[in-house]
């Protein structure tokens, strides 16, 4: 028997099916006298309680021993026995690879480290620290096996030793690692004016390799590590750095707004700095090289913009203690943003917010707020969306309105073929809110016996999302929710099924791993252009083929069905055709079975794009579609140095071709017919055209920020690429107007559009625009009512 192994499960059960649990109990582990069990002189414990049904995570650890994770399964299973294996150890020591000399302080991580305290730890990214006067450490225990660590010390370049093999209560002795000295970096941290900043967090970001010869022994050590893998997203970047775990690779200025970084790695890099004051802010690039000279860099930082505002609900009444989060996704993946990814307040007991210190750039708010057990459902249950741009320095006002308080409490059970549903998630789309997206979406989960309870919800038609691991499936119910204080509402998942395989054609062989979609015709219709993305993806269903290529749709609505294969790949990588849609009609609680799709091997086009002048472009995005299937028949294809490209996964039929590229004006060709019998080469002229802006105001006269519009060719044929690019560009931070109400729309060719513009419910009336050639630029106006 071991003694004072602890034993550890997840108490909140955030990874279970349905988000079961709470919170709370996590808070209580920080707390002093709360926590998990150990065991005693005999070994043994007891655990508990679990959240939810079993089977349940348990991890078992104790200093000396590798951890162990169990997966308990309370019916099979009525008590445990559990054998740890001793883990093993590595000693050896670290010098300085110029010197030969032992360094005396420096620390040592690794992910096969286990369950050790003999050594403090520094962080998530600090590693153990070992300070010795000879340069000798020993760590462990590790569990038994290849084994790699990581050592650093200030100054130096990370080290890192692979293929290390551990045996169970073993020592492996005799490991030298070597550390280089890396680059350093000076400079300063000033304001807009020049003046110094004081206690700014200075960190530095890896961007790319260079062209510095590196020591050979240290690249031989580092193997396949690539520094840029290990990135911070560059939004969250100061959200790490002040919190700590940055520590050996940041630095703080002086009173003279001064710094020094140590140990840069050789290659491309830049330097952000943060401070409680000002917005984050970035140096310009530059090279470190090994062995070079120190670098000398500035960080600027400004007293960014602000966004302010009153909470209220439905009903014009102040919310207090709602937490607004301003949400950047651009700056979450981008290597060039200047801003964080989020920025974060909270209303007082008059409503009232205040964010300050935001960067330029386009956010989307995010209300929420939670429950007294911190339940994260219920943050999901009260969350609303809306967007705002903000100009450099610029202080916004941004009311918002949680049409979910004072909205009616809808609650009841879950059932499925006669039986309840034990747990699981429900998520409510609808399609009348009043934010840039047009979409209202509010979730809860599933709670023992079924039952479900939304604590508000606007009145209106929404569709449920039901998905739980108890029936393996989804489905989708259309509630109208009355304008009541509350209503007991049962959901019963419908019954209808429809199944069948997907073949080839020619070898009636089963095609597995093909994307099959059932569209249905019950979904709600929305009007806003960005909501109807939402709306069209609502109302499809997918699947996937086995191996024996069968699919199933269950807890289907009586409705008609177009069923289609989006995408499928055969034997030695053949490429599938989507094929025509099959149109069936499914009764109230009605099964088909058998159906058969067939698909036929995919065709492809060659396209050459070229500018005005006959040269080809690089980087242009060609799409091509069949009108009316561009749920399954759209594809796409970026031309090369040559501006050639090729779109593939194509059926036979007759397809308007696309081509687009930033600083030109969208052009398409229509006719093209694509068959077996003939390739089929197309040539497409980019132009300049004109350039296009709106500026939108609202009915009260006053400019509207945040506000979506296109414009759409007069002879009302949809462009695809239109909503697609309009989409994305929001989440790029673009695609709004800003607070004076301006947006660009990008270039044009001459002709006739309808110009379109919208603002959550409020929408402008379609007005027709002339384009003129000759024209450079033109600026049009709109009105929202």
């Amino acid at each position: 028997p071991i003694a004072g192994v602890r034993v550890i499960w997840d108490p909140v059960g955030l990874n279970r099916a349905g988000f079961q649990g709470s919170i709370a109990p996590l808070v209580a582990r920080v707390v002093r006298g709360v926590d998990f069990p150990t065991t005693g002189a005999d070994g043994r414990f007891e655990a508990g309680a679990f959240p939810g049904d079993g089977p349940y995570e348990l991890n078992f650890e104790k200093e000396g021993y590798a951890k162990l994770q169990h997966f308990w399964d309370p019916g099979s299973e009525q008590e445990l026995e559990i054998v740890l294996l001793s883990g093993g150890f590595i000693e050896g020591i670290v010098i300085d690879a110029e010197q030969a000399q032992p360094l005396a302080t420096f620390t040592v991580e690794s992910d096969s480290l286990v369950g050790s305290k003999a050594l403090p730890f520094s962080g998530p990214f600090g590693g153990n620290l070992v300070e010795t006067d000879r340069g000798r450490f020993r760590i462990g225990p590790f569990r038994p096996g290849a084994v790699r660590i990581e050592v650093d010390a200030d100054g130096y370049l990370k080290s890192t030793v692979s293929e290390l093999e551990v045996g169970a209560g073993e020592t492996l002795r005799g490991v030298i690692v070597k550390l280089f000295p890396g680059g350093v970096v000076r400079g300063r941290v000033v304001d807009e004016n020049g003046a110094r900043i004081a206690g700014a967090i200075v960190f530095p970001r890896y961007e790319s390799p260079g062209d510095s010869e590196l020591p050979a022994d240290w690249e031989a050590d580092r193997g396949e590590v690539d520094a840029s893998d290990d990135r911070v997203p560059r939004g969250l970047s100061s959200y790490v750095a002040q919190l700590g775990v940055m520590a050996t690779g940041s630095s703080i200025t002086g009173p003279d707004g001064r710094f020094e970084l140590s140990g840069m790695e050789p290659g491309l890099q830049t330097v952000g700095a943060v401070q409680r004051n000002y917005s984050p802010g970035w140096s310009e690039p530059f090279s470190i090289v090994y062995g070079g000279e120190a670098i000398e860099t500035e960080v600027v930082l400004n007293r960014g913009g602000a966004i302010f505002g009153k909470v209220v609900d439905r009903f014009d009444r102040p919310i207090e203690h709602a937490t607004v989060v301003a949400v950047a996704p651009y700056n979450m993946e981008s290597d060039t943003a200047q801003g964080d990814a989020l920025y974060q307040g909270s209303t007082d007991e008059e409503g009232s917010y205040r964010i300050d210190h935001v960067a330029a750039g386009t956010y989307f708010m995010v209300l929420t707020r939670g429950d007294e057990a911190l339940d994260p459902m219920s943050f999901l249950g009260a969350m609303n969306f809306d967007m705002v741009t903000l100009a450099t320095g610029e202080e916004i006002e941004h009311d918002i309105v949680d049409q979910s308080v004072g909205g009616t409490r809808l609650f009841g059970r879950v059932i499925a073929r006669n039986e309840v549903i034990e747990s699981g998630q429900i998520t409510a789309m609808g399609f009348e809110s009043d934010s840039i997206l047009g979409v209202d979406i509010k979730a809860t989960r599933i709670r023992e016996g079924g039952r479900y309870e939304f604590k508000g919800l606007a009145p209106g038609e929404y569709q449920f999302q039901i998905r739980s691991s108890d029936f393996g499936g989804e489905g989708r119910l259309l509630i109208d929710v009355p304008d009541v204080s509350e209503v007991q509402m049962d959901l019963a998942l419908p019954n209808g099924r429809i199944a069948g395989r997907v073949l080839d054609d020619a070898t009636g062989e089963p095609i597995a791993s093909a994307w099959v979609s059932a569209a249905s015709n019950m979904t709600i219709q929305p009007e806003g252009f960005l909501s109807q993305m939402f709306g069209r993806e609502s109302g499809l269903l997918h699947d996937r083929t086995d191996k024996e290529g069968n699919f199933t749709f269950e807890y289907l609505q009586a409705a008609d069905y177009d069923l289609t294969v989006r995408s499928a790949k055969g034997k030695q990588g053949l490429i599938y055709a989507p094929g025509e849609p099959l149109a069936l009609s499914l009764d109230d609680d009605q099964e088909i079975g058998g159906v058969e799709l067939r698909l036929q091997p995919a065709l492809q086009l060659e396209v050459t794009v070229f500018d005005s002048e006959g040269q080809p472009v690089e980087g242009a995005n060609v799409t091509a579609w069949i009108e009316g299937r561009l749920d399954t028949l759209k594809r796409s294809g970026a031309t090369g140095a040559d501006g050639r490209c090729k779109v593939s996964g194509l059926a036979p039929g007759e397809y308007t071709l696309r081509a687009s590229r930033e600083d030109f004006a969208s052009t398409r060709i229509t006719g093209v017919k694509l068959s077996r019998e003939h390739s089929v080469e197309e040539e497409i002229t980019l132009d300049g055209g004109i350039a296009v802006s709106v500026e939108i105001f609202g009915s009260n006269g006053r400019p509207v920020s945040g506000a979506t519009a296109r414009l759409q060719r007069a002879d009302g044929e949809a462009d695809p690429g239109d909503a697609q690019e309009a989409f994305q560009s929001l989440f790029q931070g673009e695609g709004v107007s800003d607070s004076r109400g301006h947006l660009e729309l990008g270039r044009f060719l001459p002709g006739s559009y309808t110009l379109e513009a919208q603002r959550g419910s409020a929408r402008s009336q379609p007005e027709r625009v002339s384009l003129e050639a000759g024209t450079d630029g033109v600026t049009l106006r709109t009105r929202l009512r």
